[in-house]
């Protein structure tokens, strides 16, 4: 019996054998590419590979053949293999890897099925599923999603995907009948059911879901809640769900505090206290969100008990502007609101609160949207400069660095119904309104480095310049810049992922070929 190599293992001697080869790699014969057919492999916070899947040739009539490509951190090629499909119209929703086994996710547009297929960590087959039967709804959900790979900005937010645990399988999110509730599904590595949850089939008004993160012990979602199908009065929720169980042991309600409306921007688990650290802006209690300005921003910390540990609010002219640069607090509270990327816990348990301004359109659409329909994109806002937030780990504000940059627009389609500000922001960012592009951690959180990009109109050209630039803050000191030309043009289509530390992955998609290398940052 063949000996299965881990992936791990696969990682690790490639690092040792190949390192002193050179870090690119091209693939030819691609006529179509989807920048999210290739996703970076983690383990743990670091990049230590990456995946590729694409559709390569047909086996007979009836069957289609898929290709999937491993590639260790230095773009070394691994392994490939062929996975073979009945029918023309059955297509991937998508691929996840959860430190130990990959998950494949297909929808038959013909028949209405769903399948999940899964693999070891050494790419061998272990188990298909086909789901049984699926609703109506989800089925218009499915399609909807198949419409529309290659353009963003026409994505619905409502979508099935599968939530990789780590080491432990995946979770599956579905619709119930009208989109009035949420179902979640668990499956172990052997595609074995483990629990389900559903939204309550008595209750009133409607309930939806956003996953914020998924951990070995809990997936963490924010939860809006509305009377009816206008979504107007929605209230918004942090909650906890057991892995194991499927037991919802967090429902936490963001809403007036202090006198204070607050508004949630997002939230992240802290493992070792067993608490969510939450930020995002507040308001006066009877302002008009979205509408009226916001009032500073606010960070708290919530027991998985549900009980309140600690907030802090740091009012934009008293607690942040003397923090700012001269000419910065322009964009801050003034008409532009303060979405939140990430939160990250670097060196020594400080904090940093990644955020990007926007502004929306002063028209009759200006509310909150949720996608909800296909239909070409319409200028809806403009998104402004970032600005990343570091406090320590009593949540005291230390330091604000700001990185200026040009205007840019952002588009959703014009069908929508309104919704509430925390859902806005994961709209934009789902259908790629924002600049930002990623975050690259350390399993050893030493150093913190994120990206985004800039774009310039250049005359005479229908392409702007595009420039990444990465900031670095190093062992817990300042933040270093540095750029990357990654424009596009007629001949040439640009797309940058995360790589290993100090590296941003550059593909290149040229004459069919994507040309894949690493180039080296903070030199």
């Amino acid at each position: 019996m063949r000996k299965r190599i881990p992936l791990i293992a696969l990682l690790a001697l490639s690092l040792c054998t190949f390192t002193a080869k050179a870090q690119q790699y091209t693939l030819a014969g691609f006529s179509n590419f989807n920048k999210e057919a290739l996703n970076p492999v983690y383990v743990g916070a670091e990049v230590q590979g990456y995946s590729i899947f694409y559709r390569t040739d047909q086996a007979d009539k009836k069957h289609y053949n898929y290709g999937f490509d491993l590639f260790d951190q230095n773009l070394q090629k691994l392994k490939n293999i062929t996975i073979t499909k009945e029918g023309y119209y059955n297509r991937l929703l998508g691929s996840w890897f959860n430190g130990k086994s990959f998950a494949f996710y297909f929808y038959d547009a013909a028949s209405g099925n769903l399948e999940l297929d899964v693999y070891d960590n050494a790419l061998n087959k272990v188990k298909s599923v086909e789901l049984p039967k699926i609703s109506s709804t989800n089925r218009g959900v499915a399609y909807q999603q198949l419409l529309h790979p290659l353009n963003r900005s026409n994505r619905n937010i409502s979508e099935l995907n599968l939530y990789p645990v780590p080491q432990k399988g995946f979770i599956r999110n579905a619709y119930t009948r009208g989109q009035k509730g949420f179902e979640l599904e668990m499956y172990d590595n052997n595609l074995e059911l483990k629990w389900s949850y559903q939204t309550d089939k008595k209750a009133k008004g409607y309930e939806t879901i956003i996953v914020n993160e998924v951990t070995d012990k809990y997936l963490l979602a924010t939860i809006g809640r509305s009377p009816s199908a206008k979504y107007q009065g929605t209230l918004f929720y942090i909650a906890a769900f057991d892995v194991e169980t499927g037991e919802k042991v967090l429902d936490y309600e963001i809403g007036k505090q202090d006198g204070r409306q607050l508004v949630l921007g997002n939230f992240r688990l802290d493992g070792k206290k067993g608490e969510v650290i939450a930020a995002g802006e507040f308001y006066a209690a009877e302002a008009r969100v979205l509408k009226d300005h916001s009032q500073g921003m606010f960070i708290k910390r919530i027991g998985l008990d549900g009980k309140e540990k600690h907030v802090e609010f740091y009012e934009w002219d008293k607690g942040i502007a003397p923090m700012l640069p001269q000419g910065a607090m322009e964009g801050f509270g003034k008409g532009k609101i303060s979405f939140v990327h990430d939160i990250v816990q670097g060196r020594g348990g400080r904090y940093h609160i990644i955020t990007e301004q926007y502004t929306l359109r002063r028209d009759g659409v200006s509310v909150a949207l949720a996608v909800m329909g296909s239909v070409k994109p319409t200028v809806f806002g403009i998104v402004g400069d970032m600005a990343v937030y570091t406090l320590s780990p009593d949540l005291k504000l230390s330091r604000v660095d700001v990185f200026d940059k040009e205007e840019t627009k952002f588009g959703l389609p014009r069908r929508s119904k309104p919704f509430g500000n925390p859902v806005l922001g994961h709209i934009i960012k789902r259908t790629n309104g924002f600049d930002y592009q990623f975050t690259q951690g350390e399993n050893n959180p030493e150093n913190l480095h994120l990206s985004y990009t800039k774009d310039t109109k250049l005359k005479r050209s229908r392409y702007d310049q595009t420039v990444l630039e990465s900031v670095a803050f190093l062992n817990g000191a300042g933040a270093v810049t540095d750029k990357l030309d990654i424009s596009s043009s007629k001949e040439i289509t640009t797309f940058v992922y995360p790589a290993k530390t100090g590296y941003v992955m550059v593909l290149n998609n040229v004459d069919n070929n994507l040309e894949m290398k690493l180039v080296k940052l903070n030199k």
